[in-house]
């Protein structure tokens, strides 16, 4: 997570793999942890492997950086003491294109925040 103030803020998480196509119309929770009270511009999260099927045959994919970021520029994501606050990304596999050098381009946006409650 990135602060408005731009302090970032790290918690590791056990690994998740899933199905992007087979997510669509469901939610996943991905992670869950405590991070410090404050109001959050961005979250960043690692991808450790990623697998397309392409002309029927699973290639291993790349997704640059290593990393997927996900702008909070349209809704405030605060967090507050002693209260929950639930963030949902909206994970876009229409949008989502692998490169001809097998680049993974996932489109991720902000769905919707809950809290802090």
């Amino acid at each position: 997570f990135q602060t408005d103030s731009n302090t970032s803020v790290s918690f590791k998480v056990n690994a998740t793999q899933f199905d992007l196509l087979g997510l669509q119309n469901v939610t996943k929770l991905l992670g869950s942890n405590s991070v410090p009270v404050g109001n959050y511009t961005m979250v960043r999260f690692s991808v450790t492997s990623a697998v397309a099927t392409i002309a029927g045959a699973n290639q291993t994919v790349n997704v640059p950086s290593g990393e997927v970021k996900v702008p909070l520029t349209y809704q405030k994501v605060e967090v507050k003491a002693g209260q929950t606050t639930k963030i949902v990304l909206d994970i876009t596999p229409d949008m989502t294109r692998v490169s001809a050098a097998y680049n993974l381009r996932p489109v991720v946006t902000l769905k919707s925040v809950a809290g802090p409650s």
